[in-house]
């Protein structure tokens, strides 16, 4: 904080979790397809394409409940 600036560290599903709420311009569909496309570029493993869609359900059921 004496730097100017705060690390915060925190879960992936936690992450993606945020993004998703906080982007509220995009459908649910719209923000998994961006993702799918980063892990693409970045080349990351499938299993982290398989983390994105796991979680997205998990997600959408969440978002349908409320």
């Amino acid at each position: 904080m004496a730097d100017g600036f705060i690390l915060n560290v925190v879960s992936v599903d936690s992450f993606i979790f945020a993004m998703l709420t906080i982007i509220v311009d995009l459908t649910l569909q719209e923000n998994v397809e961006s993702l799918i496309q980063i892990n693409e570029e970045c080349r990351f493993s499938a299993d982290s394409t398989d983390l994105v869609f796991e979680l997205s359900q998990d997600i959408g059921e969440e978002f349908s409940k409320a």
